[in-house]
């Protein structure tokens, strides 16, 4: 509402204070102040009576949790088929708030669908600018080709975080055939003794 000073001597000022509450106001916000609004009093100029002055609202400190496919690493790099593989991740917070109880899914998308890869990791805590590590064990029998390999930070959305859109990655996953042999034999492999029998000749063959 409006406030009142009693009285501005001449050539002096005066000074009025109101609270501002920002709840809700984050960004630019133009502030205005009108001196005798309704011109009550009789003043030489009319005209400079009004003045504004942006305020700049900053946001609440908030966590930003954050994955990068170049953060998905694969121990070892190249697996075999059978091999187990360690997957890990480095989760960053490029907020301004720390987050604690951060919830880490990693899963294996086989055609568009999602499924997990042993049991869902927890960082207790990871500090704003700071990142941290987590991983689990996967099994590749059976598994030889490409796999894709997707991480999740926060699945369920129980972080506040100032941006909800860089918390999903993926990586390929190369799996290939273990070494084994491989036998070959084809026709000029195979030989006769005698080359040309007649009927009734035992013939030795060799291959």
């Amino acid at each position: 509402g409006p406030n009142t000073t009693a009285r501005i001597p001449a050539g002096g000022s005066g000074y009025i204070e109101v609270t501002y509450d920002t709840y809700g106001k984050e960004g630019e916000r133009t502030i205005g102040v009108t001196v005798d609004p309704n011109n009550f009093i009789a003043e030489t100029d009319e005209n400079d009576n009004a003045a504004s002055r942006m305020l700049t609202v900053a946001p609440p400190p908030a966590s930003n949790l954050t994955i990068q496919p170049s953060a998905i690493t694969f121990d070892p790099p190249n697996p075999g088929d059978g091999d187990i593989v360690t997957i890990g991740v480095e989760v960053f917070n490029s907020g301004t708030d720390d987050a604690t109880d951060v919830v880490v899914r990693f899963e294996e998308i086989i055609e568009g669908e999602a499924e997990l890869i042993g049991t869902q990791q927890l960082i207790d805590n990871i500090d704003a600018g700071t990142s941290a590590t987590a991983q689990v064990t996967f099994d590749t029998t059976g598994k030889v080709g490409m796999r894709q390999i997707q991480v999740t930070v926060d699945p369920n959305d129980t972080i506040d975080e100032s941006n909800e859109d860089d918390n999903v990655a993926s990586a390929m996953l190369d799996v290939v055939m273990p070494p084994a042999p491989n036998l070959v034999i084809e026709s000029g492999d195979i030989e006769f003794e005698p080359a040309s029998p007649v009927e009734g000749d035992e013939v030795t063959i060799v291959a």
